[in-house]
C-alpha cells in the first residue's frame, strides 16, 4: 500500500524526497507524514533473507520478455538461501564477537 496525497496520487519515497507516479515531486516531506500515512510508505528489505522472500513473492517483472525463467529465479533463490542466508544465520556476526568477547 502506498501513501496518497490529498490529490490522490500514489507516492514513491526515497529518503526525504517523494514523487508521484508521474515522476513529479510530491509536496510532502516524508518526515512530516503522520503515522497513518507512513504505514503506506514502502520500505526496502532489511536483510538478504527479506529481499529473497520479496523476490520470491513478486518476480513477474523478471519473466516478462523471457528475460529470466521461473526455474532460473527459483534456483537462484534456493542457492542464495542455502549457501548464503543459512550460512550467515548459523554463525556469529563479527559485532557479536566485539560485544561479548572483546575484553
Amino acid at each position: 500500500m502506498k501513501p496518497r496525497t490529498a490529490e490522490g496520487y500514489d507516492l514513491y519515497c526515497k529518503g526525504r524526497h517523494c514523487q508521484d507516479r508521474s515522476g513529479r515531486a510530491a509536496d510532502k516531506d516524508i518526515y512530516d507524514l503522520s503515522p497513518e500515512e507512513m504505514r503506506g510508505v514502502p520500505s526496502l528489505p532489511a536483510s538478504l533473507d527479506e529481499a529473497l522472500r520479496a523476490l520470491e513473492n513478486d518476480h513477474a517483472f523478471m519473466t516478462k520478455g523471457d528475460v529470466f525463467t521461473e526455474e532460473i529465479i527459483e534456483t537462484w533463490i534456493d542457492y542464495k538461501m542455502t549457501n548464503e542466508v543459512d550460512a550467515i544465520r548459523l554463525r556469529p556476526h563479527p559485532h557479536e564477537f566485539a560485544m561479548y568477547y572483546d575484553i
